[in-house]
C-alpha cells in the first residue's frame, strides 16, 4: 500500500464496482444468495451480522452458518421494522378466514416472493406488525379496506420485552430479533 497508494486505491475502487448480489428462488420457496463484496462492504456486513449471530445462550447449538443466516434475516427485519428502507416496505400476506383459523384442508396464505405459508407462520409474522384488513367478496371484489393498525404498540412492546425477556411463542426459533433476550434478563441461566 505504501509503495503504490494510487494503485491500491484503484484496486479498491474496482472492488467496489464489482460488488454483486444474486438472489434466486429455490424449491419450496427457499432463497439462494450468492454475492461478492469489497473489503469495506464485507467488513460493514460482518460488523452488522456478528453481534446478531452470537449464540443465544448455552443451549443454542446452531452451527455458525445457521446463526449467520438467522442474523441476516434478523438484520433485514430490523431494517424494515425501523423504517430504514428508503421506501416504506410492506410484507403483504393474503389469507382466507379458513387459513387464519388453521382449519384442515384450508389453503396456505400467500406472500410476495414466497410460496404459500402456514397459518402458524402468519400468526408469527402478525405478532408484531401493522395490519391492514382487506375483505374480498367471493368474486374477488374488494368489499372493505380498513386502516393500518399495529397489533402491538411501541410501549406495549417494550413492556412485554421487559416482562417476558423475549419471545414466548411455543417452539419459537431463538434466532429472530424479537426472540433475543436482553443480557439483564432474569430468565437467563
Amino acid at each position: 500500500m505504501r509503495a503504490d497508494p494510487k494503485g491500491c486505491a484503484k484496486e479498491e475502487a474496482q472492488s467496489v464496482e464489482a460488488r454483486s448480489l444474486d438472489i434466486s428462488s429455490g424449491d419450496e420457496g427457499t432463497v439462494y444468495i450468492n454475492g461478492y463484496l469489497d473489503k469495506v462492504g464485507g467488513a460493514a456486513l460482518r460488523t452488522a451480522l456478528e453481534p446478531l449471530a452470537k449464540r443465544a445462550g448455552k443451549d443454542d447449538h446452531r452451527p455458525r452458518e445457521q446463526r449467520m443466516g438467522d442474523a441476516l434475516v434478523d438484520l433485514s427485519m430490523r431494517a424494515l421494522d425501523n423504517g430504514l428502507v428508503p421506501q416504506r416496505a410492506h410484507l403483504q400476506v393474503t389469507a382466507s378466514i379458513e387459513s387464519l383459523l388453521g382449519l384442515p384442508g384450508a389453503p396456505g396464505a400467500n406472500m410476495e416472493f414466497s410460496l404459500p405459508i402456514s397459518a402458524k407462520a402468519v400468526e408469527r409474522i402478525a405478532c408484531d406488525c401493522a395490519v391492514t384488513r382487506i375483505i374480498l367478496g367471493s368474486d374477488s371484489t374488494v368489499i372493505d379496506v380498513g386502516r393500518a393498525q399495529r397489533t402491538i404498540s411501541g410501549p406495549q412492546r417494550k413492556a412485554l420485552k421487559v416482562r417476558d425477556c423475549g419471545c414466548t411463542w411455543p417452539g419459537c426459533d431463538p434466532a429472530g430479533e424479537h426472540d433475543r433476550r436482553p443480557s439483564s434478563c432474569a430468565l437467563d441461566p
